[in-house]
């Protein structure tokens, strides 16, 4: 995923893409197309300024026009007048402040916010650390290496993800080994 890591003031909404056109709009790919954030452009109450991450690098640009597209947004920024000024910002993380964004609420967190945290299961054994995460197409997937450096993959569904608890970097899993 795009982005630097854990990050308890931002968070990531989606990732730029291609260059749209030949004035320096660029396409933008949210993450979650049913999200808060998406929504507030379909409203057109956009942000007038979104924070871009790329290579651990943060810069604030302001949002000249957003419009949603069919598979995403369209956005451009203060000085990104050409296709080649737009090119250099493929790739780059899109993050906004998590202030701007409603309060979670029970049961529910941010998945960017899984890797980096520790593992146990109901019982308190710990299980390993999330070394990443991806969509598998029906839901997201958590990548979780154990202390011998065996890779266990968790679902992120309610059955098998009990409590996550962000601020102390820690998630309940209920989880029972294979005897394959």
């Amino acid at each position: 995923m795009a982005g630097s890591g854990f990050d308890p003031e931002t968070i990531v909404v989606g990732v730029i893409g291609r260059p749209h056109g030949v004035r320096g709009e660029l396409k933008v790919r949210l993450f979650h197309a049913g999200s808060e954030f998406a929504t507030r452009f379909r409203a057109q109450d956009a942000p007038s300024a979104l924070i871009l991450d790329r290579d651990g690098h943060r810069e604030i640009r302001r949002v000249l026009r957003a419009r949603q597209a069919a598979d995403g947004l369209v956005i451009a920024f203060e000085l990104v007048e050409s296709r080649e000024a737009a090119a250099a910002l493929t790739g780059a993380a899109l993050r906004v402040p998590r202030h701007a964004l409603s309060a979670l609420g029970p049961r529910e967190f941010y998945v960017e916010d899984l890797p980096g945290c520790a593992v146990v299961d109901e019982g308190g054994k710990a299980l390993g650390a999330v070394i990443g995460t991806f969509w598998n197409g029906a839901h997201d997937v958590m990548t979780v290496r154990d202390a011998a450096g065996a890779e266990i993959l968790l679902p992120v569904v309610p059955d098998h993800i009990r409590h996550v608890d962000s601020a102390a970097r820690r998630v309940t899993v209920r989880w029972e080994p294979s005897d394959a």
